[in-house]
């Protein structure tokens, strides 16, 4: 199952509209069908099958991640009640950090990083309505191999480490910043940790802080990460660039099986990763609202997968690599009804 999801973060991660970005599933947009079996509880990565995504400990210091109709816990739903919404797509991560309580997340390259090569790092960052502070600084640790640590404090073995400054850019006006930095490879850079590392916890107040015990804490939103490598004198800043909407779910208007314009670009991108991968499968499950009877949308589920398989047929994919199914109303999202109307698919060998 593991090299399964390593081989589908490897397929997003090499599609790129530009230079090549090197970060797996850099929207956090792409997800796997869960083996309960395989999951760690305190990862929420984990539990919701975020493809080249994880928590670098074994126990606690969750990351949160956040997508329509996904539960966050019920700390993080109490604290943060209305999440800003994405950059891009509908995925995104969070990080939660205090004076003794620091976050962090672990990203996937889907080649190592050459010996003396530059690369330019992106991402996007929010800074979240309910922080009392906010940071200056934070830093990537970049390893060569998959290590899980038991807490922060034995969080080693890195081969390098850089520190993102400007953090303090990042506001809570519900805006998303870009943070960008170069960065000279060591070589063989496989795996990066983002979080705070620093010597000096520096910080400045955003709001007075709240009555009771609490920290004062800062809680960032992070989105749309690259690592590209580039030659010669360091590159501005890039404007951000059209992203295609590669999403877990195509969703359908009430009683329709017909595809959006935008359904059709999701399914474009799905052809192309079918075809650059000869071996890969898909799956295609079709879901309907909860309104109506069962019999007509399980019908309905059924005309919508096929209408999602027919266009990846008509784009050239083998149909023998296609699998449809259906589940009319039995699996809802959300308690928007507009989410639920949907065709999810998962990748299989």
């Amino acid at each position: 199952m593991l090299k399964n999801i390593i081989l589908i973060a490897v397929l997003l991660g090499c599609f790129s509209v530009q230079a090549q970005n090197l970060v797996v599933n850099p929207g956090f947009e792409l997800r796997y069908e869960v083996d309960s079996a395989n999951v760690r509880p305190s990862d929420y990565f984990s539990t919701n099958g975020v493809t080249g995504w994880c928590t670098p400990f074994s126990k606690f210091l969750t990351t949160d991640f956040f997508a329509q109709g996904v539960s966050r816990g019920p700390q993080v739903e109490k604290r943060f009640p209305a999440a800003n919404k994405a950059h891009s797509g509908n995925s995104f991560a969070g990080l939660y950090l205090d004076a003794k309580w620091k976050e962090y997340m672990r990203g996937t390259l889907t080649d190592p990083l050459e010996a003396g090569k530059n690369y330019r790092i992106t991402f996007w960052i929010l800074l979240s309505e309910q922080s009392d502070i906010a940071l200056y600084n934070l830093n990537m640790l970049f390893f060569k191999e998959y290590m899980c640590f038991e807490t922060s404090l034995g969080l080693s073995g890195s081969i390098s480490q850089c520190t993102i400054n400007g953090i303090e850019k990042a506001k809570n006006d519900g805006v998303w910043t870009q943070i960008a930095l170069d960065y000279q490879a060591v070589g063989g850079e496989q795996y990066f940790v983002l979080g705070y590392r620093g010597s000096e916890w520096r910080t400045k107040t955003v709001k007075k802080q709240r009555t009771g015990s609490d920290l004062p804490f800062a809680y960032y939103f992070f989105d749309d990460f690259s690592i590209v490598r580039h030659d010669g004198a360091r590159l501005p800043v890039p404007a951000p660039l059209p992203t295609l909407p590669i999403t877990r779910n195509i969703y359908f208007d009430v009683d329709l099986a017909v595809l959006k314009p935008q359904s059709k670009l999701v399914l474009d991108t799905l052809a192309q990763v079918l075809k650059s991968r000869p071996k890969l499968h898909v799956t295609l499950d079709g879901h309907t609202d909860t309104t109506g009877n069962t019999e007509k949308n399980l019908i309905l589920s059924e005309d919508r997968a096929k209408a999602a398989a027919e266009y990846l047929i008509a784009k050239g994919i083998d149909p023998k690599r296609i699998t449809t199914r259906a589940f009319a109303d039995e699996k809802p999202v959300s308690d928007d009804n507009e989410w639920n109307r949907r065709v999810e698919f998962f990748f299989t060998q």
